[in-house]
């Protein structure tokens, strides 16, 4: 078996040796299910728990019909209702099937005829017991399906021994980071050369902050080194003015401007690195960095 693979019932038995040490779980289930294709015209919403379709709802059905795929979709979950069946969760997913023709959906149906009230506990359920699909989870999906900039992103942090396993509610350490959404955007939109040297320039300019991996940090440092890069300047000077830098006093400075004068803080901050930057110095290529 791959390495990466593991039997369920061997993650069930770790779970259970730390919640429930007494032994296994008897839990019988209160309704009967089966899984099934059924009719999408059979389908219903129950509007009085099932939320109106909102821009962002309408956005995610436009998402699921232009990258459908079953292995996306999955199964929606069903209960009898006055002879239809209400969608107690995938009401995004069954709009989209009904938007481009498909005629039937797999689907775990209720058995029982549950009431409004029944179906709306269900819904509250399994949307309070879901498992938020944190952007570190994202990415690792991304590296294991081959997404060229995130495999790419996944040999930097390696190759600079950067970590993203951190426990949710803990602070940081040195050289950790969360900031991996805003890392992936960075490496599509400039590539490797310059995310390597500004996470390089980072760490080793604040090896001892634990915040310096921070999503601010990260772009405010990448749109200098860009801009170094691009006009042929000195990436030792940029290194020095990173060392030099309390980034604490330099985000509350771009947290300020920004209720100013409006703009994004990590280009703020990256205009006051490239003035730092600039000190001293008789002619700047740099220019000044858009607000």
């Amino acid at each position: 078996m791959t390495k990466s693979l593991r039997p369920v019932s061997d993650l069930v038995d770790a779970w259970l040796r730390k919640q429930h040490p007494e032994g296994r779980i008897i839990h019988p289930a209160d309704t009967v299910v089966e899984y099934r294709l059924v009719p999408v015209e059979s389908l219903v919403i129950d509007r009085l728990y099932q939320r109106a379709l909102s821009a962002k709802g309408r956005s995610t059905v436009a998402r699921i019909i232009s990258d459908f795929s079953w292995l996306k979709f999955g199964a929606i979950s069903v209960s009898h209702h006055d002879g239809k069946l209400a969608v107690i969760d995938g009401q995004h997913r069954a709009i989209a099937a009904a938007a481009i023709g498909i005629n039937h959906v797999p689907a775990l149906v209720s058995l029982a005829d549950a009431s409004g009230a029944a179906e709306a506990d269900a819904f509250v359920g399994i949307n309070d017991v879901r498992t938020t699909v944190t952007p570190v989870d994202k990415f690792r999906a991304k590296v294991a399906a081959g997404d060229p900039q995130a495999v790419e992103l996944a040999d930097i942090l390696r190759e600079l021994d950067i970590s993203t396993d951190i426990v949710p509610g803990t602070p940081l350490r040195p050289r950790q980071t969360r900031s991996i959404s805003a890392l992936y955007k960075l490496i599509k939109a400039h590539g490797r050369g310059i995310v390597f040297t500004s996470l390089e320039i980072l760490l080793d300019g604040q090896e001892d902050n634990p915040e310096a991996l921070s999503s601010l940090n990260i772009q405010a440092v990448a749109e200098v080194t860009e801009r170094v890069v691009k006009a042929g300047g000195d990436i030792d000077r940029l290194a020095r003015v990173i060392e030099e830098t309390d980034f604490d006093p330099l985000a509350e400075s771009a947290r300020q401007l920004r209720k100013i004068s409006g703009g994004a803080m990590n280009s703020h901050a990256a205009t006051m690195l490239i003035r730092a930057y600039d000190k001293g110095l008789r002619n700047s290529k740099l220019g000044s960095a858009p607000a």
